[in-house]
């Protein structure tokens, strides 16, 4: 019977006898909470060539010898023995469970049974590796057995002029994968291919090499398929795909395609056999075109427009796909009929990330949609109309997202901050001041949150002014110069505010006045607490929009409770 293996163990030199059986017991040995590793034996082995341990504790299970012998260790050459005697002793100091020495030949019976009287009184287990048993792994690792004779490969191959299909040279692989485009590229002037290998599946995808490849050389398919009730979603993209044009990957499994069969030349035409297939979109993506849409009511009023200078139209057997994206995070996907009827659109909006003014005015036009009756849609100056077979049945977007959006749209206004819109709905705090910054930008006088008063720290210094404050309290206005806040990340300056409380008491009032005229009242701490439970106000003093009483006025926020004392 032929050997598993080409490699030939009678004639192998010790060295690739050591590389291959190093490389083929460590790969059999690894695995299963063991892990297996070759010693390097200048600074003496031990008696250890391979050895075998538990990976999570390290403790040690077998021990592998590894001796060139090709012609074994019979007759003239029994000496041998003693070097497998010297070895198995220096291996017992390490109390193995299992030793097995591995040699490239065949054992006689005398071998076998001088191998395994080593054994005496030693608690081990001998096991042995012969040339059939290293053919047997061989066999189970053919990546590992493809390796060893590499170099044996490359020199049949020289022979032909192919010594490069071996891969064991800087450059082998290249080379090779040039060859096979070059090859593949001669099958058609027509066409060509792009493919691939991977994890074992090898990819081809086929392209045009001439802009008249379809009428010079006409390629089609036929494709029968079989849907059951669990794919009813992979039957709708299907179709769709088929009547509007691939706007992305598909993937039709094998249980399906009924049948598969390619028609045209020789080496395209054939019917293929059980498998997956994958529908890819005619271009990559977006390619720089005009678009314009504006949205108008039943009555045909103008209620809305948006424009992309980059977007992707798809054909199909019914319409075509029109998508694009604008500035704010709104994704749009248009299926537009050939003939008169009805039309959908599909948005997506993903507001993170963008700034404030972009998301207002991408939201704007989304929200529209829920109450538009048909729109005129430009592609680079063609305009068509389309009808919507259903509007959407509420706006996009929820209140409180929507209310973010105007007060940080309008801070970037008024300011030239620019915001990077949250992926989620930040804390109440965060919104109450996004909507206080806003308001006093706008002239408002704003209530404060989670404030009812405020405190000082004395110079020492004193007047009657100052004295009736502490003893007495009254109305309080503190003023701040460039004052600015923290928001989103973003610091937003405001220069001139004021903080204005209509009646304010002292905590100790009297105690305070007493310090400062003894003298002892430099740096001490004041409190100062509203007396009616109205909360300070906010506001830019000398607006130009500002009312002339300095009232508090609410929030106005979904979700969030006003403060008590505010209405």
């Amino acid at each position: 019977m032929e050997s598993a293996s080409r490699i030939n163990w009678k004639t192998i030199s010790e060295n690739d006898f050591n590389e291959t059986v190093e490389a083929l017991i460590v790969r059999d040995r690894t695995g299963n909470g063991l892990v297996a590793q070759a010693i390097d034996g200048r600074g003496g082995d031990g008696g250890i060539d391979i050895d075998v341990k538990v990976a999570r504790t390290g403790q040690l299970t077998e021990i592998l010898q590894l001796k060139w012998f090709p012609d074994g260790f019979s007759g003239a050459r029994v000496k041998r023995r003693d070097q497998i005697r010297d070895s198995f002793k220096a291996a017992m100091a390490h109390r193995p469970a299992v030793w097995t020495l591995v040699v490239p030949a065949n054992l006689t019976i005398p071998e076998r049974k001088a191998v395994y009287a080593l054994k005496k009184d030693h608690k081990v287990h001998i096991r042995l590796i012969g040339a059939a048993e290293l053919n047997n792994l061989l066999a189970l690792y053919p990546k590992l057995h493809d390796w060893a004779l590499r170099d044996t490969a490359r020199d049949l191959l020289s022979l032909v002029g192919r010594e490069k299909a071996t891969l064991s040279q800087p450059g082998d692989l290249s080379a090779e994968v040039e060859n096979l485009a070059d090859r593949s590229d001669a099958i058609s002037p027509y066409w060509g291919f792009n493919f691939s290998s991977r994890d074992g599946v090898t990819t081809s995808e086929l392209y045009a090499k001439r802009e008249d490849a379809m009428e010079r050389e006409p390629l089609s398919f036929s494709l029968e398929t079989q849907f059951g009730p669990e794919d009813e979603e992979l039957r709708q993209e299907f179709e769709n795909s088929l009547d509007y044009g691939v706007t992305k990957q598909l993937i039709l499994p094998s249980r399906v395609i009924s049948s598969f069969t390619k028609e045209g030349p020789e080496w395209f035409a054939g019917e293929e056999g059980p498998g997956e297939l994958q529908i890819l979109p005619a271009d990559e993506g977006s390619r720089d075109i005009r678009i314009d849409v504006t949205s108008f009511d039943v009555e045909g009023k103008r209620l809305g427009s948006v424009s992309a200078r980059k977007g992707r139209f798809v054909a199909g057997n019914v319409g075509g796909t029109l998508e694009f994206s604008t500035p704010g995070g709104l994704s749009l996907a248009w299926r537009l009929p050939k003939d008169a009827g009805a039309g959908s659109v599909r948005v997506d909006f993903a507001p993170e990330g963008h700034g404030a003014l972009d998301v207002r005015k991408a939201l704007g036009f989304a929200s529209t949609l829920h109450e538009a009756a048909n729109f005129l849609i430009a592609i680079d100056g063609q305009v068509s109309e389309l009808n919507l077979a259903e509007s959407s049945s509420e706006p996009v977007g929820v209140p409180a997202v929507s209310e973010l959006i105007e007060d940080l749209a309008i801070i970037e206004v008024k300011t030239g901050v620019t915001f990077a819109f949250p992926k989620f709905l930040p804390p109440a705090l965060d919104r109450i001041w996004a909507r206080i910054i806003r308001r006093i930008l706008e002239g408002g006088y704003i209530a404060l949150p989670n404030t009812d008063g405020f405190n000082v720290t004395l110079s020492g210094a004193t007047d009657e002014t100052i004295e009736k404050a502490l003893v007495d309290g009254g109305a309080m206005l503190i003023s701040h110069e460039d004052w600015a806040i923290e928001l989103l990340d973003e610091t937003v300056f405001l220069g001139n505010i004021a903080i204005y409380f209509g009646h304010v008491s002292a905590e100790n009032g009297a105690e305070h006045v007493e310090a400062l005229k003894a003298g002892n009242g430099t740096g001490r701490r004041v409190s100062f607490r509203s007396a009616s439970a109205i909360p300070g106000v906010i506001y830019i003093p000398g607006h130009p929009d500002a009312k002339e009483s300095v009232v508090a006025e609410p929030w106005g926020l979904t979700g969030i409770r006003e403060h008590a004392n505010v209405r």
